[in-house]
């Protein structure tokens, strides 16, 4: 199990990450740089010192960092495309996936990446039609958008899409 790995912490850093910037952006409405693009740094810092030979205790590289952080956000990018998402949600996931690389090689930071984005898309179609729903029935509204949080949504989605990659045997 991927999770229970000694190498694995930086997966556990990763959803801490997750966790803060959900309660960040339940309270405010907004997940401010000033806190995802430290939280990818100090990853980016890690994988570099293991690429460069330092005894770091994480599995992934530089190149599993920046390329699972790539697919991660770049994936949620397309629900910002759409207007489903918000910038920081895009960036949230940048520092997740950055943190994921930190923990596994590129050959499964891509899978769960991908995993991940399915996990989230359900959950957020999922999310957004119960909102949708409750409105309709409590306040015989239909014609405002729904909204809900990107930081829940990520910290819900990637928790299950890991899992699942992990029960399937993609790790």
């Amino acid at each position: 199990m991927i999770a229970l790995r000694m190498e694995s912490w930086p997966l556990w850093v990763g959803f801490l990450v997750l966790i803060a910037g959900a309660i960040m952006d339940l309270k405010t409405g907004k997940i401010y740089n000033k806190y995802t693009y430290p939280a990818a740094l100090l990853a980016l810092i890690l994988a570099t010192a293991k690429s460069i030979g330092l005894p770091v205790p994480i599995w992934g590289g530089l190149e599993s960092c920046l390329g699972t952080a790539a697919i991660a956000s770049g994936l949620v990018f397309l629900s910002y495309i759409l207007a489903v998402a918000g910038g920081g949600t895009v960036k949230l996931q940048m520092a997740f996936g950055a943190w994921l690389g930190c923990a596994v090689d590129l050959r499964y930071g891509w899978r769960l990446a991908v995993a991940s984005f399915v996990a989230i898309s359900i959950t957020w179609l999922f999310i957004l039609g119960a909102a949708y729903l409750i409105r309709r029935k409590i306040q015989g509204e239909t014609s405002r958008a729904v909204s809900v949080s990107g930081g829940l949504i990520l910290c819900i989605g990637n928790a299950i899409g890991i899992a699942v990659s992990d029960a399937m045997g993609w790790v």
